[in-house]
């Protein structure tokens, strides 16, 4: 946790749970010392013992106390960071993202970390953080933070990648592709794009291999249909479910219906085209089989 220089510092506790002692949190031994008018890192520790002699492994905490004080506005990463290592407060709805008003109630909660920090300011990390959306998703601000903790060599650190359902209509050719600009990534099917190597989607779309279970679409797909993207940034992967809805768009699609009145697939202009020159083929194929008998009559 983070705190400004000279203010007070609440040991926020930890609890403790043994499978025959049951709740002994009262026994936990805490450990170190938070200055707080001295800037710094500091680490509490948290010790329990059950009545039979067993000791739970250590547990720590770190406390940042920061010299905030007339230094203007903290980064965009400071910010994600005490987002980051408290999300779950932040998140009040318990849904795994920020919406407005939660950013609005954490703004609060911030200024009393960093008195300096100015609506401004803030919004645009918002917008920065949100890749413009103004809600915070908890991969977006994790990614965010381990895009600058996380080690290159060797990376070890799969993309954060958010995936969403996605629309697509079919061309007047009766074929949709996954793999454009606007259906692949920004407002469809990966929403949101980071890699602690790599950088942001946005920016760095091309650098990430994307690979999908199924990526063109025809008349036969029309109706949902779920595939797996999987996102590679040379080193790791990360994979989604998707579903893609499928529509009719410029294809016209119709249905091939047979004598029985069921109907077997939806056909497209290629389709069409397929048909006739088949039928084409059988009446050129009649008239030959007609002229022949003709022929052996006479």
């Amino acid at each position: 946790m983070s705190l400004s220089l000279l203010m007070a510092y609440v040991e926020p506790g930890a609890t403790a749970v043994d499978n025959l002692d049951g709740d002994i949190s009262a026994q936990i031994i805490i450990s170190g010392d938070v200055t707080m008018n001295q800037p710094g890192t500091y680490t509490v520790t948290y010790n329990v013992i059950d009545s039979a002699g067993n000791a739970a492994l250590q547990i720590t905490r770190t406390v940042n106390i920061l010299d905030n004080c007339g230094k203007g506005n903290p980064s965009a990463f400071s910010i994600a960071t005490e987002l980051n290592e408290h999300f779950d407060s932040y998140d009040i709805n318990g849904d795994g993202s920020l919406d407005q008003a939660e950013i609005a109630a954490a703004y609060v909660v911030l200024r009393q970390i960093y008195p300096d920090l100015d609506q401004d300011t803030y919004n645009e990390i918002v917008d920065q953080l949100s890749g413009g959306t103004g809600i915070l998703n908890e991969v977006q601000v994790r990614a965010f933070v381990e895009a600058h903790d996380a080690s290159c060599d060797p990376d070890g650190t799969a993309p954060a990648v958010l995936f969403d359902d996605i629309a697509l209509d079919l061309d007047e050719a009766g074929q949709a592709s996954l793999f454009t600009s606007a259906a692949l990534y920004g407002t469809a099917a990966i929403t949101y794009l980071y890699d602690n190597c790599l950088g942001d989607g946005v920016e760095n779309l091309d650098a990430f291999s994307i690979t999908a279970t199924q990526d063109v679409f025809t008349c036969d797909n029309v109706g949902d249909v779920e595939i797996t993207l999987t996102v590679s940034d040379g080193a790791n992967t990360a994979s989604g479910t998707v579903t893609v809805t499928v529509n009719e768009g410029a294809a016209s699609c119709a249905k091939r219906c047979g004598c029985t009145g069921g109907c077997n697939k939806n056909l497209g202009v290629g389709d069409y085209r397929k048909m006739l020159a088949d039928w084409l083929l059988i009446g050129l194929t009649l008239s030959c089989m007609f002229a022949y008998s003709a022929l052996r009559k006479h």
